[in-house]
């Protein structure tokens, strides 16, 4: 969800590509799979990382006083360092500012 996470991705799939080019350079077998961009870019929409830009999202409940149905959200990011602190914040605002619940 995060830009940072396009970014972290097109770095791996960069390195990943260099590796394979190195492998192929030593030996006549290809790995086919990371040419084919759709199923590369199939498996990266499906990947989750609990804990990374992450929206659990509880049950709805009855507010007892107001008798309103309430739907609460929660955001979680495990950022550790100050650059994956500006990346989680970076990330809520895009959330909030999108409206979001």
């Amino acid at each position: 969800q995060g830009e940072h996470q396009r970014s972290n991705a097109a770095l791996a799939l960069a390195m990943c590509r260099h590796a394979m080019k190195e492998c192929s350079a030593q030996s006549s077998t290809e790995v086919p799979l990371m040419q084919q961009t759709g199923v590369v870019g199939a498996a990266l929409s499906k990947t989750f990382w609990p804990g990374r830009c992450h929206t659990v999202s509880l049950p709805t409940h009855t507010d007892e006083k107001s008798g309103v149905e309430q739907a609460m959200n929660l955001r979680c990011d495990g950022a550790h360092t100050p650059v994956s602190m500006k990346a989680c914040i970076d990330w809520f605002r895009s959330v909030a500012n999108n409206g979001e619940s």
